[in-house]
């Protein structure tokens, strides 16, 4: 096993796309040993009409292929899924560099490179995507959730430490009225109580994570 803090971790898909069948062996051979699942492809057209069924992975992508360039698959990639892309180049062509990296490639290694340099390239680019998917589970929660806009405010006043007194003489509202808020953002929020409720709230960026001193 690569002593390497990326790997580890519940197995990801990597995909290596290169018309050189060689270049893929090599590169599947070099990723021995870790968490990732290699899954081939001779072409760009190949890997794109398999894109939309295949799971969540990183791209280890040739940029000089025959037909579907590097470039465009990338370009594919960014719009219809946006998994990190990893390319792989073997000219030393400055611009393709530059125009990869522009159009969304996480990183980008010159033909042949260290089996190092794959594996710790392709655990940070894994990294990312762990990152990314965490942050939209984020806001799809956060989106679900659906506070009012009076809820939000209770709940405000809830994380600042005040009580239903202070709440309902703060927002001009009756004691009953607060609780109904109250039990209504708990029940949206599948919260207990009201700690569990804060704390939800903060997780999804529905409140600030330190409480303020004021209603």
């Amino acid at each position: 096993m690569i002593d390497d803090p990326f790997w580890g971790k519940p197995t990801m898909h990597i995909y290596l796309v290169d018309d050189d069948p060689l270049a893929r062996r090599m590169a599947r051979r070099m990723l021995i040993g870790t968490d990732a699942e290699c899954i081939e492809f001779d072409s760009g057209a190949s890997f794109l009409d398999r894109l939309e069924a295949l799971e969540t992975g990183c791209v280890l992508l040739d940029i000089d292929m025959p037909g579907r360039n590097g470039l465009e698959v990338l370009h594919e990639v960014a719009m219809r899924k946006a998994w990190p892309v990893v390319i792989v180049s073997g000219s030393n062509r400055v611009d393709d560099a530059i125009r990869a990296f522009r159009q969304g490639a996480v990183h980008f290694l010159r033909k042949p490179f260290r089996r190092a340099d794959l594996v710790q390239t392709l655990g940070e680019a894994v990294a990312r995507e762990a990152e990314r998917q965490r942050a939209v589970a984020k806001q799809a929660e956060a989106a679900r959730i659906r506070l009012s806009k009076r809820e939000t405010e209770v709940l405000h006043a809830m994380s600042a430490g005040h009580q239903t007194k202070a709440i309902a003489w703060a927002l001009g509202l009756s004691l009953r009225t607060v609780e109904m808020h109250r039990s209504n953002l708990m029940k949206k929020m599948k919260a207990r109580n009201s700690t569990q409720a804060i704390s939800i709230a903060r997780t999804y960026a529905l409140i600030p994570d330190s409480p303020a001193g004021t209603v």
